[in-house]
């Protein structure tokens, strides 16, 4: 039998690359047609009335019409049993968790190892999920960071969001009606839970977490 794959990117020459390589196997029955999420969406409802739907659908993540983060949430509500491989050109941990969160079995950067699209989808159509060791590096270094900003109080996070916007000690103290000592303490608490030496290391490391997508969730 044929592994069906459907491949969704809205760059024809990926499409066509992707199913290409994997042609060159007897064992692949690849449609390539589609670089929009909502016609391909469409193309998964009509195949299932047909019986036929793909064994793994590879997705990009950026696509026309809808992003494919909403074609693989659709997909996995209506089709929870169908396997979806995502793909981006961003192998950032905050990428590769949107993916798996909404629903991707497995996910592959695009400046991957040709090779290493066949063994992700034939890994996901065995039924396992697959991540490459440099995105499973990523994705836990960005649990890493998520769990240590989830480790900050809402009184440590109201102080470091305060610091961020320019606030000096005595302003923040004003701020949030607590005294000075009482800001420094809550500041060297949070240099100690996120590894900074220095305030101005505390701001750097916000705001590379605000690039890779992260929201600190403060406890109550």
């Amino acid at each position: 039998m044929s592994l069906r794959v459907m491949i969704v990117d809205d760059h024809e020459v990926v499409r066509l690359g992707y199913a290409s390589l994997l042609q060159a196997h007897s064992l692949y029955a690849v449609d390539a047609r589609f670089g929009d999420g909502t016609q391909a969406y469409q193309a998964l409802l009509e195949a299932d009335a047909r019986g036929a739907l793909p064994d793994v659908l590879v997705c990009d993540l950026s696509l026309n019409g809808a992003s494919g983060i909403t074609l693989i949430t659709r997909v996995t509500e209506r089709f929870p049993s169908l396997r979806i491989l995502a793909l981006s050109m961003h192998e950032s941990g905050a990428m590769i968790q949107r993916a798996l969160d909404a629903g991707a079995r497995g996910f592959l950067a695009k400046s991957a190892p040709p090779a290493l699209l066949r063994t992700a989808i034939e890994s996901l159509a065995a039924g396992r999920n697959w991540l490459d060791e440099s995105c499973l590096r990523a994705l836990e270094q960005h649990r890493q960071a998520r769990n240590t900003l989830d480790s900050l109080t809402a009184r440590e996070w109201e102080v470091l969001q305060l610091l961020l916007r320019g606030y000096n000690y005595l302003g923040i103290a004003h701020a949030l009606h607590l005294s000075v000592k009482t800001i420094a303490n809550h500041l060297s608490a949070i240099r100690g839970k996120l590894g900074a030496d220095t305030d101005f290391q505390l701001i750097r490391i916000l705001e590379n977490a605000d690039r890779q997508g992260l929201q600190a969730r403060p406890s109550t």
